[in-house]
């Protein structure tokens, strides 16, 4: 069985998802993780096993970027 895991993003608490499942969510590297096992939340960026769903975060200004960080707001 795949390792369920649970995300924790803006104090709410979401899941379970499958690494797949947090692949096509996206994550961000400071959204927290947590999984039966691991003894706390912690970082997506310091779990091994979902680094590759980290989303990649850019510095672009453009319209574009400002409406998807708005979009996230409420994903």
């Amino acid at each position: 069985m795949d390792k369920i895991y649970i995300l924790k993003r803006k104090n709410l608490l979401r899941g379970p998802y499958t690494v797949d499942a947090l692949k096509q969510k996206g994550l961000h590297k400071y959204d927290l993780i947590w999984y039966k096992g691991l003894p706390d939340w912690t970082p997506a960026q310091q779990v091994d096993a979902v680094l590759s769903c980290i989303r990649e975060e850019n510095g672009n200004n453009d319209s574009n970027s400002v409406l998807k960080r708005i979009w996230h707001l409420f994903d």
